[in-house]
């Protein structure tokens, strides 16, 4: 019998094989990225989902405190209006970051940020009760949102917010003001608009009023947001236009001035500010808020927003206009003890050892005085006043005192320091990897008709009875606005709602009643009477969470000189291709609030 032979693979045979094999084992290989960016979207979906919610929610139980909107302005404080929005290139979904310099953007290069030229930051009106001072405490407020900069950043001593009350009432005549009660019994003031005077009621006393308006320079309007003025004890006429305003408000056009716009101005008893809490005591007079460290340790109040008020003005209404510093810093707040580990919302935050290059070569500290160079901080909400207890994030290899907390940085965790006591209630500041962002924009509370000179804009809205069609600005486009009108058959149409689509061939946002593309989507759904009058009220508030991952989201920018009037001619550095891609997500509701 003979031996039997086994045949073995030729090494043709083997390298088939082997490349077959490396063929199934690449296309198994390139599964998994796609499922991990899946896993990963997913992820950062929900975490934008909580991050909005939570913001959301806490505006839903505060109805009350609504901002009477929240806009985006230039470095005079001034809303950017659609003439400049237009001429920039606005774009509503355009979220890629532009450079510093751009209508007097706070950052310095190479800082970037989303939407930085477009950023709603700027908070008007934002409802307070003041609240009664607790054991001997002034009474004060926390901001909604913080840190803070100046409302104007490109004026020198520019307010950081202003305070401001009851309404004033006005009078079409001199001879009808001279017969109103003196404040405070009631204000009253009289507006010459053909020559922009204004003049007030006597009252024996200097008080300070916020004015704002919109004026005809050139054939053009423009809108005044904030300005004040020192009424004094005697009668005296009041010119805010054209010499009031020329250097810090106005275009250069300012001399061609033609009248204030009847209607649009709007009058309020101002707070004044004070630099000595001493001011605030109870035989002081009443009016004045302050806004600091009274122990001079170091830590403005513009970090955490508490604004003092004066004992006797406890249970007053007040409004709040203050600019937010920056979106990207995060605060989330807490209910929980002394010496207790908190979870936050997102975990690679922007410590002393972060690096992003080239778009930061070290990440940007939190806080001024005390705070400065600290990178996480922590306000003590119920303690009677948060600025006597401010906590800083310990760095790496510190060691712990009284003032500081223990942070892990990498999972985002902090431990609340036992030095708080039996307090419960925290607010903790920081910044995270992905440049995180919480955007609120807010439409405003209620809308005027633009009259023959003016586009729709700020608090404007454009009106074409032909086609039954609203405009609106394209700062606007998102937003829900609710509208009531008289039909031509006499029915009383209220809280008919609609959306503002984006721009149109016009460069004017309309409304819609559903987003479609038929022209029956469009306008209002019934015919106003001729002469009707619109009440037209901003009833939405949105949430936009931004943030960035790897790829590439703009391509270079060459250098280039911004004009900066009435400032010198900026050289803005060019903008390199970054490594980052950013991404939105919108989160909307719709809110109402009691007229007043």
């Amino acid at each position: 019998m003979g031996r039997r032979r086994t045949r073995g693979f030729t090494l043709i045979e083997v390298l088939v094989a082997i490349v077959l094999l490396m063929v199934g084992i690449y296309a198994i290989l390139k599964i998994f990225p796609r499922g991990f960016e899946t896993l990963e979207r997913a992820r950062a979906g929900t975490i934008a989902g909580r991050l909005a919610e939570r913001e959301l929610e806490r505006w839903r139980l505060t109805a009350s405190s609504l901002p009477d909107d929240i806009i985006a302005t230039d470095a005079q404080g001034n809303p950017l209006d659609a003439k400049e929005l237009t001429d920039a290139g606005f774009l509503p979904d355009d979220i890629t970051p532009r450079v510093t310099g751009d209508f007097g953007n706070s950052k310095t290069s190479p800082y970037y940020e989303p939407d930085s030229v477009f950023l709603p930051r700027t908070i008007h009106g934002e409802r307070v009760t003041i609240p009664v001072g607790e054991q001997g405490q002034v009474p004060f407020y926390v901001l909604a949102f913080a840190p803070i900069e100046p409302l104007e950043p490109n004026k020198l001593n520019a307010e950081w917010i202003r305070v401001y009350s009851t309404p004033y009432r006005r009078a079409y005549t001199l001879a009808q003001l001279a017969a109103t009660p003196p404040p405070p019994r009631a204000f009253y003031y009289y507006l010459d608009e053909a020559t922009g005077k204004f003049r007030f009621r006597t009252a024996g006393y200097e008080r300070k009023v916020k004015l704002e308006y919109s004026y005809i320079s050139g054939g053009e309007a423009h809108d005044v947001l904030f300005d004040s003025i020192t009424v004094q004890a005697n009668d005296n006429d009041y010119p805010r236009v054209p010499s009031g305003i020329t250097s810090a408000y106005a275009a250069p056009s300012i001399a061609q001035f033609d009248r204030i716009i009847s209607g649009s101005e709007a009058v309020y008893d101002a707070f004044e500010e004070t630099k000595d809490i001493g001011d605030l005591a109870p035989d002081k007079p009443q009016g004045k808020y302050f806004l600091g460290d009274p122990d001079n340790k170091g830590e403005p109040g513009i970090f955490v927003g508490p604004i003092r008020f004066h004992p006797l003005d406890s249970g007053r209404q007040v409004r709040v206009d203050y600019r937010v510093k920056d979106w990207s810093i995060i605060h989330e707040d807490f209910e929980t003890g002394a010496g207790s580990p908190v979870q936050l919302s997102l975990a690679n935050i922007k410590g002393p050892d972060f690096k992003n290059p080239p778009r930061e070569s070290n990440a940007e500290p939190l806080g001024q005085g005390a705070g400065k160079g600290r990178y996480v901080v922590l306000a003590v909400l119920d303690s009677g006043d948060p600025l006597t207890a401010l906590y800083y994030g310990l760095h790496p290899g510190e060691t712990l005192t009284n003032e500081t907390f223990e942070v892990d940085y990498l999972h985002g965790r902090v431990t609340i320091p036992a030095a708080v006591g039996s307090s419960t209630r925290f607010r903790v500041y920081y910044r995270a990897d992905g440049d995180w962002c919480v955007q609120v924009m807010k439409p405003a509370a209620l809308y005027r008709r633009a009259t023959a000179n003016e586009q729709p804009g700020f608090r404007k809205y454009g009106w074409d009875g032909s086609s039954n069609q609203l405009y609106f600005y394209p700062q606007d486009v998102g937003q829900m606005v609710s509208v009531d009108y008289q039909t031509t058959n006499g029915e009383r149409i209220t809280g008919e709602l609609h959306q503002i689509a984006p721009p149109g061939a016009n460069g004017q946002c309309p409304i819609w009643t559903k987003q479609g593309a038929g022209p029956s989507d469009f306008g209002l759904l019934n015919t106003p009477r001729a002469n009707s009058y619109l009440l037209v009220r901003g009833v939405s508030l949105r949430a936009r969470v931004l943030y960035t991952t790897r790829g590439y989201s703009r391509p270079k920018v060459a250098a280039q000189q911004i004009s900066t009037w009435p400032w010198p001619t900026q050289l803005v550095p060019a903008i390199e291709a970054l490594p980052e891609a950013w991404h939105k997500l919108d989160f909307d509701t719709e809110l109402t609030r009691p007229t007043e």
